[in-house]
């Protein structure tokens, strides 16, 4: 049923985090919803660094991603249709907390001679949590944040409700006793690609740029937006 915000009828579902608005179109006269972005804040890690998170739905489960398995930053998300059905799934049955891991997106930089360890990742994560005031999460690790999820089960249990893995595993290269990892040299060209965008068109940007065509705007052509930081837009962080 609408409310006395809602003229047109329109509500999200329960606990999607968004607010509706509504346009008509003047070319063809249809109603369009436009789904608003999430308030992003920021936690404090005990090395001092910021951490972007965002917080969506109301539901009685703390679910926390990891990350999504890409280096796009939590901000992009509503570029993607795909991506934010994804978010809005999971938000209308919990209250979903996403966060830019640091060197990525929104959160702060690292530099290149000190690389971020999976340990790094997993005190991002507690940082966050801490942050909005969850003692106890069902923890989501997608892809290569599935190594960030693992280790915070084991490590800090008593934090961990449940855990999720989607196309998760136990670590990136090939190894003699794992042979189902990645050539240590296509890593060695991911990480390249990483590090300077745009110099190889064979890279994984570009593969994603080929394999994704509706992929947001602001992703083609380099990782400019997906790897900025904070103390570049001078954001003051939350709770401080």
């Amino acid at each position: 049923m609408a409310g006395p915000s809602d003229p047109a009828g329109l509500r999200l579902p329960d606990g999607s985090g968004g607010s509706v608005s509504e346009h008509v179109g003047a070319s063809r006269g249809k109603l369009r919803v436009v789904i608003e972005a999430p308030e992003t804040r920021y936690a404090t890690t005990s090395d001092g660094l910021h951490i972007a998170y965002q917080v969506e739905g109301s539901g009685s489960l703390d679910l926390l991603e990891t990350g999504d398995g890409t280096v796009f930053s939590i901000d992009a998300t509503g570029e993607q249709p795909r991506w934010q059905q994804w978010v809005d799934r999971l938000a209308s049955f919990s209250r979903i907390i996403r966060f830019d891991l640091r060197g990525v997106g929104l959160s702060d930089p690292v530099g290149l001679s000190d690389p971020p360890t999976v340990e790094h990742w997993a005190g991002d994560a507690l940082a966050v949590m801490d942050s909005v005031g969850v003692d106890q999460a069902a923890i989501l690790g997608c892809s290569m944040n599935g190594l960030l999820a693992l280790l915070l089960a084991a490590s800090h249990p008593e934090r961990v409700r449940a855990l999720v893995l989607v196309n998760a595993y136990a670590r990136i290269v090939q190894d003699h006793d794992y042979p189902i990892g990645f050539p240590s040299h296509v890593v060695e060209q991911f990480v390249g690609d990483l590090t300077e965008p745009g110099s190889d068109e064979t890279g994984d940007l570009a593969f994603m740029a080929r394999a994704w065509p509706q992929m947001p705007p602001s992703l083609h052509g380099g990782t400019d937006r997906a790897t900025g930081a904070p103390a570049r837009r001078r954001r003051e962080p939350s709770g401080e």
